[in-house]
């Protein structure tokens, strides 16, 4: 199965007031350690989309020769800013979706925040790459609020559930991202396919954006709480038969 890596990216928000993380050459430096890490340390091929309209492929030029890296941009930034910075992610993807070469021949599309890393990444997804009827994600049990710095999606997830959804997403009104996502997982198990939550904690290296908090190494009670929520979805789901491959 073809996995191809989904990293965007906002090197200039100008004007995306949310964030607390805001300074251009301290994330875009972010950014570029990110992707050295991703590029050293798993051995996909990655699409990273900018909404600011910066270029960084003039710093992976060998990478983007050997056909590894994929850089799209774009102007991005001109959405009512009201409806926030969830709303402009969305917008990342659907021009990743619409534009990327690597996504059209991708069978599961791993999404992450571009600025950060996951440093478990590789056992994540060796667990979560079931089949085509599977999405991945970090999520509450009630599918009220799913986790969107890190998820793994087949490619028609994306097109039957989330797209459809995510014009609705509006901050000022308390529609994020996450909630969006969750609403679209409901939708896909209600079509008779699958949720994996992940049985082991996402380990983030980074900070966030919008607080700047600086993500800390799951501690052990977090790894637990993380390992009985995966086996409690998966017990009370068992008998939950997909369609047909």
């Amino acid at each position: 199965m073809e996995i191809v890596f989904l990293l965007t990216a906002c090197v200039n928000p100008q004007r995306i007031t949310q964030l607390v993380v805001a300074d251009e050459t301290e994330r875009l430096n972010q950014y570029l350690d990110a992707l050295r890490f991703y590029l050293e340390k798993t051995i996909y091929r990655i699409v990273f989309v900018d909404n600011s309209n910066f270029d960084l492929s003039t710093f992976f030029l060998d990478h983007v020769a050997k056909n590894r890296i994929e850089f799209l941009r774009f102007d991005g930034n001109t959405y009512n800013v009201t409806l926030g910075k969830g709303y402009g992610e969305a917008l990342i993807l659907e021009y990743a979706f619409l534009n990327s070469t690597f996504l059209k021949e991708a069978d599961f599309v791993v999404k992450i925040t571009g600025r950060l890393k996951i440093m478990n990444v590789s056992a994540l997804i060796d667990k979560s790459v079931k089949d085509k009827h599977t999405v991945s994600v970090d999520v509450d049990l009630k599918l009220h609020y799913a986790q969107s710095q890190f998820f793994v999606i087949p490619l028609d997830f994306y097109y039957t559930c989330f797209r459809i959804k995510m014009f609705a997403i509006n901050d000022t009104e308390g529609v994020h991202f996450e909630h969006i996502l969750a609403q679209s997982i409901k939708e896909w198990i209600y079509n008779r396919n699958r949720l994996y939550i992940f049985s082991n904690a996402v380990c983030i290296s980074g900070v966030s954006g919008s607080t700047g908090v600086v993500y800390s190494k799951p501690s052990i009670k977090i790894k637990v709480a993380k390992y009985i929520k995966s086996m409690l979805w998966h017990l009370i789901n068992k008998g939950f038969n997909v369609k047909s491959l």
